[in-house]
């Protein structure tokens, strides 16, 4: 039980929301001059979603969604008997009702691994990933009191105790 409780909180951790994490709940009115990637987009974007973590500037007032409910991620047999270990990122949505939308993997479990077995078992967790992803719920975030649909990465992680 301990173990499953360590899982759960280091899911909850893995959120790559660094403002949550650095313990502000609003969003910096200006990002690091050196943090600008080529996939930065405005927020919001034309389809009125923000989107954390992309380096451009979130508005002020704007306050990110925080995680509230989570389930571990399940092995599949051939990733257990691989003993794949693996942290896979996958890009959501988080609509202003909480749930999740549009779950897609952007840096794999297979990433890592050469051989076919290997590799094979690791994409196996990519979609035990997305299946677990799919579940879980967040208070939204919110633009000036309202909440709004908003995109970011978080970081489903398959250890090997």
């Amino acid at each position: 039980m301990n173990a499953l409780r360590l899982i759960l909180l280091f899911l909850l951790f893995s959120i790559e929301a660094i403002p949550t994490l650095a313990g502000q709940t609003t969003a910096p009115s200006t990002p690091p001059s050196s943090q600008k990637p080529a996939e930065a987009r405005p927020n919001p974007d034309e389809n009125g979603i923000y989107h954390v973590n992309t380096g451009f500037p979130l508005p002020k007032g704007f306050i990110i969604p925080k995680l509230v409910y989570s389930v571990e991620p399940k092995f599949s047999e051939q990733a257990r008997k691989a003993r794949i270990s693996a942290d896979i990122t996958v890009r959501i949505i988080i609509e202003p009702d909480g749930r999740i939308d549009h779950p897609r993997v952007i840096k794999s479990a297979g990433d890592r691994y050469k051989g076919k077995k290997s590799y094979e078992a690791a994409l196996t967790c990519d979609e035990k990933a997305i299946e677990a992803v799919r579940q879980y719920h967040f208070e939204p975030g919110t633009f000036q009191g309202k909440p709004v649909p908003v995109e970011m990465d978080i970081v489903v992680s398959f250890m090997m105790f």
